[in-house]
């Protein structure tokens, strides 16, 4: 299987909200909040100078309203083309009725991933297509479902199993390609509206997607509980570009990071990030290495889905100091795809890409009990270089998760996370390069600290 890279206070399992099947998307857009004080405007129009790119899918998104579209024009059953002809090697957007919206790329060798709008994260997959339908595998290898291809005008229809349509629009070749995700772009849009506001940033930012498939992202502030708008802008997710609800034009694109086929960041034009971790990859950078890792100690377990162990989690996060050190506290949320967990994990870390140069991928890995050799056995994540909460290890054995970092050139470095029997600290040295121990081995997380019951 190829492997894709793709990535912010309630914390969510990805690797959940991917497990049961490809159109299962995490919602991808933000709810609006009520409009206490300042009734949102009226859908947008776009106009001729934000115009979504010319692939943009407005049909298309239109047509997801009627579950039967295209099919008053269908060929007889016997000249319809096949799966394997319609699913053209390259990148396609799909689109749903239900706001649904992600991306997915098909390879010439049956491998490709599966990319989500809101977060730019997404999972590998392969696909088997077989007459009019396509039997997917993705991310783990039980993870498998069937969907029926049809042709719809210039696009295709995927009919899954449990009834789910969605509606692709075909992109282009996946090195052609590239998008700003949902949750990028209200950052972008805070920060634009900061520069040009005389130095004012609102603290909250909505997304959602409007009828011609633009970002519609609401600023605004909660004031004496309600909701107090600072501005609307309506963003090309392909340019960053729009305009705000006043008709002038908002550029974000200076801003932000754009991701590609893959979900690896493809640019970014020098954010000029509050991001409380830029100081530790300062430190990361400086020190030669690749990545950080901050050792948070003992996690429950049964601690899988941070929905409900949301507050244990903060705890330990607190207790270990991880709330200050890591600027956990300023502003940056470690949430929904952030964290990452297998099933029997007990050590919890921090791991911290360097820059916004990496990719980083984490897979699950078993010891082969007949070889004594590792393998890996499904994608857990696959994400730019947003920092990550992962847990994993359930023996002291060998690792449960492998973690892989690729570089813009594509080269790559593997490390699995352990701690040493013989003096209790983490497993840092690696022949390809340096990594940066952040871990308080004085404030380390215990087992006392779990949850009862």
């Amino acid at each position: 299987m190829k492997k894709t890279k793709t990535s912010s206070a309630a914390l969510i399992l990805a690797a959940l909200l991917l497990s049961s099947c490809a159109g299962e998307i995490a919602g991808g857009t933000a709810a609006a909040p009520a409009p206490d004080t300042t009734a949102a405007p009226a859908e947008k129009q776009t106009s001729a100078d934000t115009a979504p790119t010319e692939t943009t899918p407005v049909e298309t998104t239109t047509a997801a309203s009627s579950d039967t579209a295209g099919s008053a024009s269908s060929p007889a059953e016997s000249e319809k083309p096949s799966a394997a002809e319609l699913l053209t090697p390259g990148v396609w957007w799909a689109t749903s009725a239900f706001e649904e919206d992600c991306y997915y790329t098909f390879g010439e060798d049956g491998s490709g991933s599966l990319i989500f709008q809101d977060m730019g994260t997404g999972v590998g997959m392969d696909y088997a297509p077989e007459g009019s339908s396509c039997t997917f595998h993705l991310g783990s290898a039980d993870n498998v479902t069937t969907a029926g291809v049809e042709a719809d005008g210039d696009g295709i229809i995927l009919r899954w199993e449990d009834g789910r349509v969605e509606y692709l629009t075909y992109m282009g070749a996946e090195e052609d390609f590239s998008f700003y995700s949902s949750t990028d772009l209200a950052e972008m849009a805070k920060w634009y509206c900061r520069d040009n506001n005389g130095g004012y940033e609102p603290s909250e930012a909505d997304t959602s997607i409007d009828g011609s498939g633009l970002i519609s992202i609401h600023l605004f502030d909660i004031a004496d509980g309600h909701t107090a708008t600072e501005a609307w802008y309506y963003i090309d997710r392909f340019t960053a570009r729009g305009e705000d609800m006043n008709g002038e034009p908002v550029d974000l694109a200076p801003y932000g990071q754009t991701y590609d086929g893959d979900g690896v960041i493809a640019a970014h034009g020098g954010t000029q990030g509050s991001a409380p971790f830029e100081k530790l990859r300062k430190e990361i950078s400086d020190a030669g290495a690749l990545f950080g890792v901050k050792y948070l100690g003992y996690i429950a377990p049964e601690a899988n889905d941070p929905e409900v162990f949301g507050s244990y989690i903060d705890h330990i996060l607190s207790y270990t100091g991880a709330l200050e050190v890591c600027g956990l506290d300023d502003g940056y949320m470690l949430s929904y795809y952030d964290f990452i967990s297998t099933d029997a994990g007990q050590e919890l870390y921090i791991v911290i890409p360097r820059e916004t140069d990496l990719a980083l991928s984490v897979s699950s890995q078993y010891l082969d009990p007949e070889t004594a050799v590792l393998r890996e056995s499904g994608s857990l994540y696959l994400g730019d270089s947003s920092p990550i909460l992962l847990k994993c290890n359930a023996s002291e054995i060998y690792s449960d998760v492998l973690l892989r970092f690729t570089d813009r050139d594509g080269g790559t470095v593997e490390w699995s996370p352990g701690i040493s029997g013989e003096n209790g600290g983490v497993l840092t040295y690696h022949p390809d390069g340096i990594i940066k121990d952040f871990t308080d081995y004085d404030s380390l997380a215990t087992v006392e600290l779990a949850p009862e019951g």
